[in-house]
């Protein structure tokens, strides 16, 4: 089994990763599994370069093949908002909170049009790679659904009808933005072999 380092302690992103990737042979380390204890700043202006900082600062580290995710939500009516500052907008507050927050502002908003976007870059012997993942649907009317994590109870899929929050993990790992992103990756390593 091939292994790769995710430049993440978010446990929820290395299980949605790790259930995606293990039918490809691929087994993704954490970076607690090669004793790293903070995680680098993400300072970068896009998904992409956040990403790139990542995979970047862990490959010079441990010399590893290296997953970097950066993912986000934006919201039409906010311009796009809070996009790469997804997990830092309005960080003294849960995410709950957030969300009612959100849900406050646009309870009487028509255009609810919202984005997950995921960018995820990836390094092996030196060279770096990008793919990224853009999944359309809705602001909910209300929060709804126990399981993901983050804005998932919020952003509503029209075709299913239901929250992301409220599909079971196996229907999230096939339509997410982090899978269509890792679709990209896995459709690369079977082609190029850059793993």
């Amino acid at each position: 089994m091939k292994e790769i380092l995710l430049a993440s302690s978010n446990a929820h992103k290395k299980e949605e990763i790790s259930a995606i990737l293990s039918p490809f042979g691929i087994k993704v380390l954490s970076l607690k599994d090669v004793g790293e204890k903070g995680e680098v700043r993400e300072n970068g202006h896009s998904f992409k370069e956040n990403a790139d900082i990542k995979a970047l600062h862990y490959y010079k580290r441990h010399k590893l093949p290296i997953i970097a995710d950066d993912s986000g939500i934006e919201i039409s009516y906010f311009g796009g908002y809070p996009g790469v500052l997804s997990a830092r907008f309005m960080s003294h507050l849960s995410y709950r909170e957030k969300m009612e927050l959100i849900l406050d502002i646009m309870k009487d908003v028509k255009d609810r049009k919202a984005y997950f976007v995921a960018h995820i870059s990836f390094i092996n012997d030196g060279k770096l790679y990008g793919y990224e993942g853009r999944l359309e649907g809705e602001i909910a009317k209300k929060i709804k659904g126990e399981n993901g994590f983050g804005y998932d109870p919020i952003f509503y899929l029209i075709e299913y009808q239901k929250t992301i929050a409220e599909l079971s993990d196996e229907d999230k790992n096939h339509v997410s933005h982090r899978y269509l992103a890792l679709k990209e990756f896995c459709d690369d390593i079977k082609k190029n072999h850059i793993i």
